[in-house]
């Protein structure tokens, strides 16, 4: 990874064993600190947020002077991921990101999925204090501003606060608070992109419940944040991920909600191959016999979970500007299909082929062959191509890079059993990130 441009300026090290020596300024000595985690910034992986507390409602501080102002302060900034630091040494750093989106999806004739937009932009500012080389303090605010449409539902911000702690340097990587969300889920278990901007928890909570007990948790769309404990395990070419992201506490109308994940995956130079587990629950006990709905089991405990199982090989990895890849995937989640139903198991495979050229564009095609050719769901929050019946799909991506600005898109095209028209879906993202330091001393040997 680039080191920071003033830093590198400032910084000249010596290494031996445990030595480095640094150019004094201001009567302290300046010196690069101790990275704490790694920065891990992935093509098609949109999300890049800090988040740190209960699950926020789009709408806070809806409407209000006071939100308004906040986020002009926090408009297009964002707490990426630790950079390089030295051996030693304390620091204080500020960390933004801009990040405009455009989300648009239509499947008409789609049996449970409707068409979905967005256009905005997510940004955090923050603040990271680099205690040793084994722990840092993030603390920022999270905001999101909406282009057009749905202003005043989408509009909202929100702080933002973890710890990090690396007792093994990058092997091991511990957050307490604020998750990264950049997971790497396959898109039938997290539709990671439209997560990066907006999460329906409403829509989700009541897909299980008949609509004469709808619960009312505030009012979709929620702002795109996790909080819980995640533990990364980065020993390449192996990598694993445990995470709990508590999403909302249990009251006297609603059920608590919590998500848990576990990754792990391979990625060598000739096949990548791993697995993916995503467990949602809902359930909490205070208020059963207070609550009538809870107390008759009309909105009872449930656990949808949902498993991938993947596989890629690269047959023309020996290649340096072409490449091929084989994609096949076998997904299988226990959700409930239809209000006031029990959960069911439903299952499918998808096979596909990319040519990858240049690591910036690729071709594509994807074909998803679900059980029976059903239209069931797999998961929860999964995309909803998943949900529908057997489709063929053509895609195109591209992802390009221009000093401190990324920028990525992607177009799919569906051709689904049954529908009249073809469905589609695109995602653009430029992100812009930017690291200073504020405060950098380390003394002496």
């Amino acid at each position: 990874m680039r080191r920071d441009a003033t830093l590198e300026d400032e910084v000249s090290c010596a290494r031996s064993t445990e030595t480095c020596t640094s150019a004094p300024q201001n009567g302290h000595a300046i010196a690069q600190l101790p990275k704490i985690g790694k920065h891990c910034e992935q093509a098609g992986h949109l999300a890049i947020i800090r988040p740190s507390s209960m699950t926020p409602r789009a709408g806070l501080g809806k409407g209000r002077s006071a939100a308004l102002a906040v986020f002009a302060v926090t408009l297009g900034l964002s707490t990426p991921a630790i950079a390089d630091t030295p051996a030693f040494g304390q620091g204080l750093f500020v960390t933004a990101t801009l990040r405009p989106t455009l989300f648009d999806t239509d499947y008409p004739g789609h049996p449970r999925a409707l068409a979905r937009g967005h256009a905005g932009t997510i940004g955090t500012v923050g603040l990271r204090w680099v205690h040793d080389e084994h722990v840092a303090i993030e603390a920022g605010v999270l905001g999101r501003l909406p282009f057009a449409v749905d202003f005043e539902d989408e509009i909202g911000a929100f702080p933002l606060l973890s710890v990090v702690v690396t007792p093994f340097g990058d092997a091991l990587t511990m957050r307490f608070g604020a998750l990264d969300t950049r997971h790497g889920f396959h898109p039938a278990v997290v539709d990671e992109p439209r997560y990066g901007y907006a999460r329906n928890y409403e829509e989700l909570y009541n897909r299980s419940l008949t609509p004469e007990i709808a619960r009312d948790l505030g009012g979709d769309p929620f702002l795109p944040v996790e909080n819980g404990v995640q533990l990364i395990a980065d020993l390449a070419p192996l990598k694993a991920e445990l995470f709990l992201d508590w999403q909302l506490l249990e009251t006297i109308v609603h059920r608590e909600k919590f998500a848990v994940g576990l990754l792990g995956s391979y990625d060598g130079k000739w096949v990548e191959a791993g697995f993916q587990y995503r467990l949602v629950h809902y359930g909490g006990q205070l208020f059963t016999q207070q609550e009538d709905v809870r107390r008759m089991g009309l909105d009872p405990k449930r656990q949808p979970t949902t498993l991938a199982l993947f596989l890629t090989p690269k047959p023309l990895a020996f290649l340096e500007d072409v490449g091929l890849e084989l994609p096949v995937a076998f997904i299988q989640g226990r959700v409930n299909q239809a209000p006031g139903e029990a959960e069911g198991t439903h299952r499918g495979l998808e096979l596909g082929a990319d040519v990858v050229l240049f690591e910036a564009l690729t071709i594509g095609w994807r074909g998803w062959f679900p059980a029976d050719g059903a239209a069931r769901y797999v998961s929860e929050d999964g995309d909803p191509i998943y949900a529908g019946p057997r489709s063929q799909r053509i895609r195109v991506a591209l992802t390009s890079a221009y000093g401190p600005v990324e920028i990525s898109g992607l177009l799919d095209l569906v051709f689904a059993e049954g529908a009249d028209k073809v469905w589609y879906r695109t995602v653009t993202v430029a992100t812009f990130r930017w690291e200073a330091p504020l405060y950098v001393d380390a003394p002496l040997p």
